[in-house]
């Protein structure tokens, strides 16, 4: 490991920290417990939003963001994000008949119907399709495998990264295994993807396609 890793990995762990610590401790509720439930989570979604403009200032300052940075489209990226997705699927379908529904969907789902108006689109549609790809691919994919880059042949670098992505889906809501390892499936699919393609951009295609896939089957069934 370079003298010149330690201070990027440092300042990795500490982004990872405030991410934790956001989506764990949540927002004084002395301080937001007179906004509306609108507010209140667009306030939310802009810290979190806050939190990927801080990883991607870390990641060009440290001149590290050309590593996974730069976006190509080539016939054989586009077979992997199909592939990637029909993978994603069959664990989904796996994983429902072996594991019992996460902590986490279940409270996804009591949150959503207990909104409606900007709320409910702030959430279910802003957050879960599009700020939420983008912020988990940039903090969970590209800072911990670039951070972990000198591990990258024992794949470290990629089991770090998914094991992150699945407890921070998992810790806030009290641990239990078998959500851990839904949740961590995915999180090597993203991995292979970025690992594959070499492109921050695909693997937010994949996180986000897959969200959307989610939300519109549950529009469908439910009308959430």
């Amino acid at each position: 490991m370079r003298k010149t890793d330690r201070p990027f990995q440092l300042a990795t762990l500490g982004i990872l920290c405030i991410n934790f610590a956001l989506f764990n401790e949540g927002l004084p509720t002395d301080l937001v417990g007179h906004l509306s439930d609108a507010s209140y989570y667009g306030l939310l979604l802009l810290l979190i939003g806050l939190i990927g403009g801080l990883a991607v200032t870390l990641l060009v300052k440290s001149r590290r963001w050309d590593l996974y940075g730069k976006f190509t489209f080539k016939a054989s990226y586009f077979a992997v994000f199909v592939l990637v997705f029909l993978a994603h699927f069959l664990w989904e379908l796996f994983s429902a008949a072996v594991f019992p529904p996460t902590k986490n969907s279940i409270a996804l789902a009591e949150i959503s119907s207990d909104l409606s108006g900007w709320a409910l689109v702030l959430v279910r549609y802003v957050y879960a399709c599009l700020l939420a790809p983008i912020v988990e691919e940039l903090v969970f994919r590209d800072l911990v495998m670039t951070a972990l880059a000198p591990y990258q042949k024992y794949k470290l670098d990629m089991l770090v990264s998914a094991s992150l992505f699945s407890l921070s889906h998992v810790w806030q809501y009290g641990w239990d295994l078998p959500s851990f390892i839904v949740y961590l499936v995915p999180g090597l699919l993203f991995c292979a993807v970025l690992r594959y393609t070499k492109s921050i951009y695909w693997s937010i295609l994949q996180h986000a396609s897959w969200n959307s896939f989610l939300t519109l089957l549950s529009l469908l069934v439910s009308g959430i």
